[in-house]
C-alpha cells in the first residue's frame, strides 16, 4: 500500500496525506493478509521518523497483527528508512478470515502543538511512505 491518498485498505486514525506520506496514529490500521495458522506474515513499510528534540532519537512502533497477542516493537531511528519484521501465527489459533488489520501504535505519541506547528493530530507516530505485508512463502511452523 502506497499512502497515496486512497483510503483503500487503511482503517482507523490515519494523519493528512502530504508529499505521498501519511502519519500513523494511536489505532492506526492496515489492511493485509492472515497467513495459515503456524505461519508468518512480513511486514516492512519504508517510514520516517523526524526527532522533535535530542532528547527523543528515535520512535517506538508497535505493530499488532489480527491474530492478537503482544505487539511487536520497532525502533524507527531518525530520518527515512524501511523497517521489516516477521509476525508469526501461533499454530493453536483459532480460524480466521483470510485477511485482517494490523494495528500501529507509537510508546510515545508526538504531539506537534508541543513544538508550535499546528494542523496535525496531537497523536502521531511515524511518517510513513509504503506498507507491504506479504505471506512468507514455505514459511516454516512456529511452536505454540
Amino acid at each position: 500500500k502506497k499512502l497515496d491518498g486512497s483510503p483503500v485498505g487503511l482503517r482507523g486514525p490515519w494523519g493528512v496525506v502530504r508529499k505521498g506520506a501519511a502519519w500513523t496514529r494511536q489505532g492506526s490500521g492496515i489492511i493485509g493478509p492472515v497467513p495459515d495458522r503456524g505461519q508468518a506474515v512480513v511486514f516492512e513499510a519504508d517510514c520516517a521518523w523526524a526527532p522533535p528534540s535530542e532528547d527523543w532519537p528515535h520512535q517506538t512502533l508497535r505493530i499488532r497483527p489480527p491474530w492478537g497477542g503482544r505487539p511487536v516493537r520497532v525502533k524507527v531511528p531518525a530520518g527515512e528508512q524501511r523497517i521489516r519484521v516477521v509476525l508469526a501465527r501461533p499454530a493453536d489459533d483459532r480460524e480466521r478470515a483470510l485477511a485482517g488489520t494490523y494495528t500501529l501504535r507509537v510508546d510515545r505519541p508526538y504531539d506537534p502543538s508541543a513544538t508550535g506547528l499546528r494542523g496535525y493530530a496531537s497523536d502521531l507516530g511515524v511518517l510513513m511512505r509504503r506498507i507491504i505485508i506479504r505471506i512468507e512463502p514455505g514459511g516454516s511452523s512456529v511452536p505454540n
